[in-house]
């Protein structure tokens, strides 16, 4: 059964799985309320205005439309996740703050994590705000500017049954979101390693997002799976200790992407410097329980790419 079913039938779930109801919410589109709280935010977001050498090097096309269009996958929260009164999370509220920085309206979409590349292809979307690692295979695509900085760790159910560890998963059955860097970088990394050990090669189950994943854990339909840190950090605390996190993977940058050549990449960067030098950068994470994952002045760093 579909989690969109699971949803509107009101199916009641055990405290791990409840984090999957965040996912329970609308058309997957409209910004963050600054007012609102749904979600788990504390206080209300930073008030922050126009600037008007960034919002001057904006580009002409952008500029003109007077809005951007950012997108982001539906559920990984408390990153970005979809309710019945739009978008919520930190990067939808950073994605507003920094669209007043430049002079933007903001319009905030959710979709599946597969599709939001194409989609920027085909330039139905200006950014890309979703925790995206900058690796080279999206950089063909895509241009960065670093945000902030997120693990991969290693999400079990309580006890660790199967005695995994985050540094050798060989022959396990891991659950990762579709189309996320645990699928496309880390789990084929873990393979290499595998191969030359000569053990399995993990088992690797997809699903359309985190909440999925924490569902298929919930009923061991999984071992295990690799979730951004953030977000499984979050699950745990929500599960009442039905779900445990087992190890990290070193944490690197995510970043935001705009369409490769479209020169958005600078005036994000300067709105971001700005934020963190005004204070509003460090308190919407905080906002959300991140404070951890912020960057330092300077780290902003354009299209500095992980090796996959």
């Amino acid at each position: 059964m579909s989690l969109h079913r699971l949803c509107r039938l009101g199916v009641a779930f055990t405290a791990a799985a409840l984090v999957a109801l965040t996912a329970c919410g609308g058309g997957g589109s409209g910004g963050s309320d600054p007012e609102s709280s749904e979600g788990g935010a504390k206080g209300k977001l930073p008030k922050v205005e126009k600037v008007q050498s960034i919002a001057d090097a904006v580009p002409a096309e952008i500029r003109k439309k007077g809005s951007m269009t950012v997108v982001m996958s539906t559920s990984s929260v408390p990153a970005h996740f979809e309710t019945d009164s739009g978008m919520k999370g930190v990067d939808p509220d950073l994605a507003v703050l920094l669209g007043k920085v430049m002079g933007l309206k903001v319009d905030v979409k959710g979709v599946p994590l597969d599709g939001i590349i194409p989609g920027l292809q085909a330039k139905r979307y200006d950014v890309v705000l979703s925790q995206f690692s900058p690796t080279a295979d999206r950089a063909k695509a895509v241009d960065f500017v670093n945000y902030a900085q997120s693990g991969t760790s290693l999400g079990v159910a309580k006890g660790n049954p199967k005695k995994l560890d985050v540094k050798n998963l060989c022959g396990a059955t891991i659950g990762v979101q579709k189309g996320s860097f645990q699928s496309v970088e880390v789990i084929p990394d873990i393979d290499k390693r595998c191969k030359k050990q000569g053990e399995k090669p993990v088992q690797m189950k997809t699903f359309r997002d985190s909440s999925a994943s924490l569902l298929a854990l919930n009923s061991s339909r999984v071992d295990g799976l690799l979730l951004d840190s953030p977000v499984l950090g979050y699950a745990v605390k929500q599960s009442k200790g039905k779900i445990e996190a087992a190890g990290t993977i070193n944490p690197n940058p995510v970043a935001i992407g705009s369409v490769k050549g479209s020169g958005m990449e600078k005036p994000i960067q300067q709105a971001l410097e700005h934020l963190k030098k005004d204070g509003a950068y460090d308190k919407v994470f905080a906002r959300w329980g991140l404070q951890e994952t912020t960057l330092d002045e300077g780290e902003f760093k354009i299209n500095e790419i992980q090796a996959g």
